[in-house]
């Protein structure tokens, strides 16, 4: 949060599209939650292009450490 308040949000949350009004959150949970307590009602996203499975698992290969 700290650093949010500081130097507003830096990285984009991914997301995929679900339909046209709706997203589908893939990575960056705890930005959304930390620009929620910081009183911010807009995020910056990335929407990747591809289903909810297949951004999971684009994610997972991305970043290995992840459980």
């Amino acid at each position: 949060m700290r650093s949010l308040e500081q130097w507003g949000q830096i990285r984009p949350v991914s997301v995929v599209a679900s339909d046209p009004s709706c997203h589908i959150l893939v990575d960056g949970y705890l930005r959304v939650e930390a620009l929620r307590r910081c009183g911010k009602d807009m995020v910056l996203a990335e929407v990747w292009l591809c289903g909810d499975v297949e951004a999971l698992l684009q994610l997972l290969m991305r970043v290995q450490e992840r459980r």
